[in-house]
């Protein structure tokens, strides 16, 4: 993989949110190879990752919201995250209020979050 980093072209971070959940959320997503600094210093993080409330009829959640697919543009440096042999993920999930509005939250009710990183090297024939 080092020898991958170092002919990096471009990346990206490709995500999909699907909520739901009566209330709008942001969502950060944390990657370090330190699961002790997961979350006070994780080595990448991509940041205010933003989804709606999904329809809601009577205070309940009728049906599903998704952001459909997303890019995050990363750098050359970033991608060298995936150098380490074990990488630890996690998300912080941040509530948006509801404007005064009475929502319930049920145990059907969720977020979920699917992502990627993809990588375009140069390959001159020679590693």
């Amino acid at each position: 993989i080092e020898k991958i980093t170092d002919h990096v072209l471009a990346a990206r971070f490709i995500y999909n949110v699907t909520s739901h959940l009566p209330i709008g959320a942001t969502v950060n997503i944390l990657i370090s190879p330190d699961s002790a600094t997961l979350f006070s210093a994780p080595q990448l993080r991509f940041d205010d990752i933003s989804i709606d409330a999904a329809p809601v009829t009577a205070g309940v959640v009728t049906d599903t919201l998704s952001t459909g697919f997303q890019t995050i543009a990363i750098d050359s440096a970033d991608v060298r995250i995936l150098e380490n042999p074990t990488l630890y993920i996690a998300q912080e999930l941040i509530l948006h209020g509801t404007a005064g509005q009475v929502v319930r939250l049920t145990k059907d009710d969720y977020i979920s979050v699917t992502g990627r990183i993809e990588v375009e090297y140069r390959f001159d024939g020679e590693f």
